[in-house]
């Protein structure tokens, strides 16, 4: 919208003599560029039990990268960097939903056992040592058997949703078709066995 009405006015900027000349307004610009920006940290902060190692790198290189920018943006002002910072927040965000897609179980929404293991082996190349607790689902095709399997595929979503919420600090994927794994930082054996016995009760 802004665009379109600085077609008409040239608040923003013009072009005078095949020049970029900046309009009276030019600093709106940044608006949609910030709240992009903004937007894209509160998706990332809401999700970022589920995102890979490789994208909470490059999150948390964006905001030096934006600042960087708007740096030379204001200091030489013949560049156009908001546009170009603006594009790059919507193409980080479209390949990493796409993968994020595509790396997920279909029915659970939980990520896939291929990218949670590659999460695993990556963390631990880096030192880590993590608490991982696996659950399985006992004779869970009595379940399809009795209600149907459209009844039994809601269950699952189901345990998968309650995993995800009520298992804080913990990553979880579906591993096998009835079975879910876990995965946290270690935090000492007592505790995590603590942890365990409360939530089995739960679960």
């Amino acid at each position: 919208l802004i665009n379109i009405l600085n077609l008409r006015f040239g608040w923003i900027f013009t072009f005078e003599n095949g020049r970029y000349e900046r309009g009276p307004y030019n600093q709106i610009g940044y608006i949609p560029m910030f709240i992009e920006v903004g937007m894209f940290c509160v998706c990332y902060l809401r999700n970022r039990t589920r995102i890979g190692t490789s994208l909470k790198r490059l999150v948390q290189t964006l905001p030096t990268l934006v600042l960087l920018m708007t740096i030379i943006q204001v200091l030489f002002p013949d560049f156009i960097f908001t546009g170009m910072l603006s594009a790059i927040v919507c193409m980080v965000l479209f390949i990493n939903f796409q993968s994020t897609r595509n790396g997920r179980d279909a029915l659970t929404e939980l990520p896939s056992r291929t990218n949670f293991m590659q999460e695993i082996h990556a963390r631990r190349k880096r030192g880590d040592t993590l608490h991982l607790i696996m659950v399985h689902l006992d004779r869970f095709e009595e379940v399809n058997k009795r209600y149907g399997v459209k009844m039994g595929d809601a269950v699952l979503f189901s345990i998968a949703s309650f995993l995800s919420s009520k298992m804080n600090g913990y990553q979880v994927c579906r591993f096998g078709n009835t079975s879910f794994l876990l995965m946290a930082k270690a935090s000492g054996r007592k505790k995590e066995m603590q942890y365990v016995k409360k939530n089995h009760r739960n679960i």
